[in-house]
């Protein structure tokens, strides 16, 4: 499952830096940055999850939802 994350991950930021190679627009930023932010969020809650050492419904769950 950790694989398939950081997969997606990856795809994230691969069309993130697409975005990049055109001048963006007000929307496509702020798009570039709800992107990132949610990026950072889910990664937060790995990390937190990860030194609980338990697995989380809301990882497994509510990720998903967002890709």
């Amino acid at each position: 499952m950790l694989i398939d994350l950081f997969e997606r991950i990856e795809s994230f930021f691969k069309r993130l830096e697409s975005y990049t190679e055109v001048k963006p627009s007000e929307e496509m930023t702020d798009m570039m940055v709800k992107i990132v932010v949610e990026v950072l969020s889910v990664l937060a809650i790995v990390t937190v999850e990860i030194k609980q050492r338990r697995p989380s419904q809301f990882i497994t769950s509510d990720f998903w939802a967002l890709t």
